[in-house]
């Protein structure tokens, strides 16, 4: 049995396609939403461990969310997994919550070993941009 999880994405196909890629490691069920408000429903509706969240949104401010999502209870992780794959961006979304940061344009794999990592109590991002995230973070 795998462990639940929240994909939050406007785009329908890039969400299922993002179900198939980790199911096929063993995630899941799903649940999906296209906004903040959705999201806020199926995080209290069905306990993810893991939300997967494009801060990229039409109907809300991303890294809100991801601060939301942090901020519930018993908080799921949270990857953001997004169309632009600057260190600027990605400090914002971790100092908002998240404990991955994968650009959309990165491997697959580099979403598998994020969503695990943060499952599993630790932190990914990309190394290209590890050492700017750093230096980012620290300034």
């Amino acid at each position: 049995m795998g462990r639940r999880v929240l994909v939050v994405d406007i785009h329908e196909s890039v969400a299922q396609a993002v179900a198939r890629l980790l199911g096929g490691s063993g995630w899941g069920p799903f649940s999906f939403a296209t906004g903040p408000s959705e999201a806020v429903a199926a995080l209290e509706r069905d306990g993810p461990a893991v939300v997967v969240i494009d801060v990229e949104l039409d109907d809300g401010d991303g890294l809100d969310l991801v601060h939301q999502v942090r901020s519930v209870r018993t908080p799921p992780e949270v990857v953001v997994f997004t169309g632009s794959g600057s260190p600027e961006v990605a400090v914002a979304c971790v100092r908002a919550g998240a404990r991955g940061f994968v650009p959309k344009d990165a491997p697959p794999q580099d979403l598998l070993a994020a969503v695990a990592a943060v499952a599993d109590g630790g932190g990914w991002v990309p190394p290209p941009i590890l050492g700017e995230v750093m230096a980012v973070s620290y300034t």
